[in-house]
């Protein structure tokens, strides 16, 4: 009698009575693939790169020119979300701290990557700026006539200002039979002082009177940023005494801090920019004076209102909250990390600017993150909430249906536009249109938690399959998952690290 197999799956062990499997699905599968045709076997792990730091790799990255990043704990990595970056970037998170690295630091010192690394956040300056107006502008608003002998031809002539500090006035003297008749200003101007104000020719005398205009007396307060080597700015200083000063006038600026990087705290800082508090028809605000290097302390502004540049944007341009972790990049430009049950995001485009405005609160602790579009999987401890929005001003937080809680971090990963992650059930995908429990019918609760031990999984994602890596009673093992096909198969090797590139599609793994 013949036997024909022409069909071959994964194992099935929520059945437990062989006879009854369905023909395309397996007792016992391990090491192998369905997904060509018939029973494939694993192909051979090829080297890639050797270890370079003592002791168990967690976390692997490969890095865009081909070297690997690699940390002996769980870190959270991702590019700099702007592909015109030029610095080529890299942020992670590394024991609760925000870091970041580039082309040219990750390798200073050794080949241990990444060797160094900044701060990516400028903090605020602690220290407010003293400022000082130097002087007060009068305005000349009249001519008197103090001594009206002068001998010249009759007529009308230019009257000469001069001294005073400023320029601007201009007048006229009319003369008949050597007597000054008549004075007229004609345009008047604005100094420091009173100038002074003479005949073309002869003895006659006219003087200035001048009188401060109040019209153009504003109120200022000064502020001043730190700015890395990045372009980075982050939020302002404490705002100095208000002056009162007349536009146009010089204010001296003095006591700025100088760079806030520490031995511990490397911020790369290595510019100031200065804001000065503008009261215009449309509100006050603080706009942009100058710019000037890290090490000036004092500056002096004679920028007229009408020339000054834009709007101070960071005053809630703040560094993520200590602990941060978990972070991804979004579509628009944005990350998104987290700190127990707080979702944090950054601004788009400024990856080192988390305005606390921008977080939002879970009921119960975050485990770890996903996305699909510019929608966040955030997925806790309890019920899984989506983030839908595309501006992280005007977020709103949606719980899920579905709600299983999810068991392990690194067991939770981007397959595509669908977060697949180990939940008490299961292995659980959620995106756009799917949310289900994908190892439903393929095994039980029990079966999955008896087998795979869900809280030690870490996962990755390979040619449409979830790869897990678990330690059960002491056993490290792992299993292969299709997402579409739902075949199982058991992996008898363990990695305790590994890293999926997204433009090759090639995983890496750390073997043990």
């Amino acid at each position: 009698m013949l036997i024909r197999v022409d069909k071959f799956g994964g194992r099935v062990p929520q059945i437990l009575d062989p006879a009854v499997l369905p023909e395309n699905r397996s007792q016992e599968a391990a090491n192998c693939r369905f997904d060509r045709g018939g029973v494939t076997a694993l192909r051979n792990d090829l080297p890639m790169a050797d270890q370079v730091k003592v002791g168990t790799l967690l976390t692997i990255y490969r890095y865009s020119d081909g070297n690997f990043f690699t940390w002996l704990s769980d870190v959270d990595v991702c590019a700099a979300p702007d592909p015109a970056d030029v610095y080529g970037r890299v942020y992670y998170t590394e024991n609760g701290e925000f870091k970041v690295t580039d082309k040219n630091k990750y390798k200073e010192g050794g080949n241990a990557y990444p060797m160094e690394s900044y701060n990516p956040c400028p903090p605020a300056p602690t220290t407010a700026p003293t400022v000082v107006a130097e002087s007060i502008l009068t305005a000349v608003t009249a001519l008197t006539i103090t001594d009206s002998n002068c001998i010249e031809a009759d007529g009308t002539y230019n009257l000469i200002f001069s001294g005073g500090g400023g320029s601007g006035a201009t007048g006229t003297y009319t003369i008949a039979s050597n007597l000054i008749t008549a004075v007229n200003l004609a345009t008047g101007g604005v100094y420091t002082s009173n100038p002074a104000v003479s005949t073309q020719t002869g003895d006659g005398a006219v003087i200035a009177t001048g009188v401060q205009d109040q019209t153009l007396m504003e109120t200022r307060g000064y502020v001043y940023t730190f700015v890395n080597g990045y372009g980075a700015e982050g939020p302002p200083s404490p705002v100095s005494t208000l002056i009162d000063i007349f536009d146009g006038n010089t204010a001296t600026i003095s006591a700025m801090a100088l760079s806030p990087d520490t031995a511990t705290q490397k911020y790369n800082i290595t510019k100031k920019r200065i804001y000065r508090l503008n009261q215009s028809s449309t509100g006050a605000q603080y706009q942009f004076v100058a710019e000037v290097d890290i090490t000036d302390t004092g500056y002096s502004d004679t920028v007229l209102d009408s020339a000054l540049g834009e709007v101070l944007a960071t005053t809630e341009w703040d560094a993520p909250p200590v602990g941060i972790q978990g972070i991804i990049a979004l579509p628009n430009g944005s990350l998104v990390g987290f700190v127990g049950n707080l979702l944090c995001y950054s601004v788009p485009g400024y990856p080192h600017a988390w305005p606390a405005s921008y977080q939002k609160s879970t009921d119960h602790a975050i485990v770890a993150l996903g996305a699909f579009g510019t929608t966040v999987g955030v997925l806790t401890s309890g019920v899984p909430y989506l983030a839908v929005g595309n501006d992280p001003s005007n977020v709103v937080m949606e719980t899920m249906d579905l709600g299983h809680s999810c068991m392990s971090k690194k067991g939770t990963v981007q397959a595509g536009d669908v977060i697949v992650y180990p939940s008490p059930e299961g292995l659980v995908a959620i995106g756009s249109g799917i949310r289900e429990v994908i190892t439903e019918g393929v095994m039980t609760r029990k079966d999955w938690q008896d087998l795979y031990n869900p809280e030690t999984i870490n996962g990755y994602y390979w040619e449409g399959k979830y790869i897990g890596f678990y330690e059960n009673n002491g056993v490290k093992s792992g299993f292969m998952f299709d997402i579409k096909s739902k075949d199982l198969t058991d992996l008898t090797f363990y990695a305790a690290a590994g890293y999926r590139d997204p433009g090759t599609g090639v995983l890496f793994l750390v073997l043990e």
